[in-house]
């Protein structure tokens, strides 16, 4: 095996053409057309420059449209004319999209704000890449792979620049198990940016093997390199503080402890499929082909929660938890047949109460066609539509589903106390991957990427989109009402080398005790001590104890009191 960490610097000719089409528009709740604005075709400097302009074009053909039971705002629409994206993440603190591509030129990486015109504010060149980005921080990183030498070098990135951190090269390894599948991301980014998971098939002597690497934030040694018997990895997720890695490696499910450096659980798959959930706390795991399965955390063992089947020839394309563990989506198809069957299933957790159904599109359901005459016939079938991410936003309150799309739209957001979505889109091609916030003042922004044709058809060119959905309207004069709530609501870096930043809010104004102790219970650091008023606070731990003296690496809490009423955190330390 050969491993070293390096910096590669790779910039996109003059000859790479970048031809882009770029949109802003407001939707009204029927379907509306956008109208993209022409331009010219131009080409990317010689060096990636971090004000890099996005360079316009020929309108995409055909349009894409709109739809649901939302007002919503397209920010931008990104057309490259050649290359596919393969993946998206999305930063609400930094307020960006940072979105990979691969196959053909322009081969990058890129970090576009989710509002304005969608020229993004840097670009770095590379192979085929695979990103993500911290929901709630601002951490960026990506994978890139060079199949010719079976390479792959794993980055992190910072908003405000191009070049890297840091950049730890992997060899020899290959993608997941599929490959070629854009829609399968081996990397990904917990919520707060502590940990970046990546999930490969290493290419040995004695044949195929998976390994895990973690990383913590802007560390460019693993903190953890795990290795598995099998190669076949098709997914990987991680929790929202970075605890526990899930991994598909068929024929197994594999959780690690990241912070215990341990395997935690591992268990029979059942059947191949990149559909894998782990909860934000890890309480409950997922996955399904054929057969959807739910597990729970018992205190020593994932346990058997839950499983149904669709019967014969219907199948688990995606699955995912809301953060605050009270909702389970399903989506399900019936793969490479027509009529064509998908649908999205929600239930309550933990009583597993069916909430609701939505089917994609109705008049396929169970393969019974509508009535002759009854204007709901299904139309000629020409692509499958397949589920490609599913994902919560991080209030819990609304998600988003990705898929290749055809007859469908490929993006529909849902409201989990809705049956129908909030917003559709129904672009010329196939999504391959979503990402879901929700901002400051309730709405959802949501970011969508993938290739400019059916993901079941040959051709170039890959799409790229902003949308912001309002939330439900609240308060004086439809002023969001945001309630604040008491508690310890965020630490990072969280594992930390040095210091680590405490985020709390008050309902009121009180006497306020904010300290940190090991797992012992003694007090090892008084951060606050005295009143405070209601709102957002935030304490800075320095990573030492009362007498001055560095705490040694290990598991922290930090404890707050006010009022009668406590919460606590979990901090790791990394020396």
């Amino acid at each position: 095996m050969r491993r070293r960490t390096s910096f590669r610097f790779v910039v996109l000719c003059a000859a790479t053409l970048c031809a882009l089409s770029l949109t802003s528009v407001s939707l009204q709740a029927s379907d509306v057309r956008i109208e993209p604005q022409q331009g010219d075709a131009g080409v990317l400097s010689e060096v990636l420059q971090a004000s890099a302009r996005t360079l316009p074009a020929a309108p995409v053909d055909p349009e894409p449209t709109a739809g649901g039971t939302r007002e919503a705002t397209i920010y931008w629409h990104r057309h490259l004319e050649d290359a596919i994206y393969t993946s998206v993440g999305i930063s609400d603190a930094a307020r960006l999209a940072f979105a990979g591509t691969y196959l053909n030129a322009p081969r990058h990486t890129e970090a576009v704000p989710l509002e304005g015109d969608g020229t993004p504010d840097w670009m770095f060149g590379g192979n085929r890449f695979f990103v993500d980005a911290s929901r709630n921080g601002d951490v960026l990183a990506a994978i890139d792979f060079y199949d010719a030498d079976s390479t792959a070098v794993i980055s992190e990135w910072r908003p405000g620049s191009y070049v890297p951190l840091w950049s730890y090269e992997v060899y020899p390894c290959q993608s997941l198990v599929y490959g070629g599948w854009a829609s399968r991301k081996p990397i990904q980014v917990s919520d707060d940016g502590s940990t970046i998971a990546v999930a490969l098939t290493m290419r040995m002597p004695g044949g195929a093997m998976g390994r895990l690497y973690a990383f913590d934030a802007g560390s460019p040694i693993p903190a953890v390199e795990y290795d598995l018997p099998s190669g076949s990895i098709t997914a990987v997720e991680v929790t929202a503080h970075g605890e526990y890695i899930a991994m598909a490696s068929w024929p197994t499910v594999y959780v690690y402890d990241r912070f215990g450096q341990t395997l935690r659980w591992s268990g029979p798959i059942g059947a191949g499929n990149d559909a894998l959930a782990i909860s934000a706390d890890g309480r409950y795991l997922a996955w399904g082909w054929s057969t959807f399965y739910l597990k729970e955390w018992t205190g020593s063992t994932y346990g058997p929660f839950w499983s149904t089947s669709q019967g014969s020839g219907y199948y688990v394309g995606q699955c995912g938890f809301s953060p605050d563990d009270a909702s389970l989506a399903i989506a399900w198809d019936n793969g490479n047949n027509f009529p064509n069957e998908v649908w999205v299933e929600l239930y309550d957790l933990p009583s597993l109460d069916f909430v609701w159904e939505y089917d994609y599109d109705s008049s396929t359901r169970g393969g019974a066609p509508a009535p002759a005459g009854s204007g709901d016939e299904p139309q000629q079938r020409q692509h499958v539509d397949v589920t490609t991410r599913l994902r919560f936003a991080p209030d819990s309150e609304r998600f988003a589903i990705s898929s290749w799309g055809g007859d469908f739209p490929e993006l529909h957001v849902f409201d989990r106390s809705e049956s129908r979505p909030v917003f559709t889109l129904d672009t010329p091609g196939s999504m391959y991957d979503v990402g879901i916030v929700t901002t400051t003042g309730g709405d959802t922004q949501v970011v969508t990427c993938g290739k400019g044709v059916h993901a079941g058809t040959g051709g170039r060119g890959g799409d790229h989109y902003s949308v912001e959905i309002p939330g439900e309207p609240s308060g004086v004069d439809g002023v969001p009402e945001t309630p604040l709530l008491f508690g310890l609501t965020r630490s990072y870096p969280n594992p930390s080398r040095l210091e680590t930043t405490i985020s709390y809010a008050l309902e009121r104004s009180v006497p306020v005790r904010l300290t940190v102790h090991d797992v012992s219970g003694r007090i090892v650091a008084t951060l606050v001590d005295g009143p405070a008023i209601a709102g957002e606070h935030t304490a800075v731990w320095d990573g030492r104890d009362r007498s001055g003296a560095r705490a040694a690496s290990g598991v922290y809490f930090a404890r707050l009191e006010a009022g009668g009423s406590t919460s606590s955190e979990r901090i790791v330390l990394i020396r």
